[in-house]
């Protein structure tokens, strides 16, 4: 819901979610969005990297533009509740 946030690389595989965010848990760590130093991933991560063609990191933002932060995050605890 904030296509400014989307980080360019992440880490995927092994990873452990954040249910408050709905997404994966992790840092920025200079330019990949990466799993906490600490945690030990389940299988072999790998940078997923959206500047890669065919790999782009945009996604439906027109639905959500108009919509406030509070609206947002009110949207996002909605969903939980599903």
């Amino acid at each position: 819901l904030t296509p400014e946030e989307r980080p360019i690389k992440f880490m995927v595989g092994g990873h452990r979610l954040n249910l408050k965010k709905l997404g994966i848990d992790g840092e920025t760590i200079n330019d990949t969005y990466t799993y906490n130093p600490e945690y030990k991933a389940w299988s072999s991560p790998e940078v997923y990297d959206t500047t890669d063609r065919g790999r782009g990191n945009k996604g439906h933002e027109a639905e959500f533009a108009d919509l406030s932060n509070q609206d947002k995050w009110a949207l996002i605890e909605y969903l939980k509740l599903l």
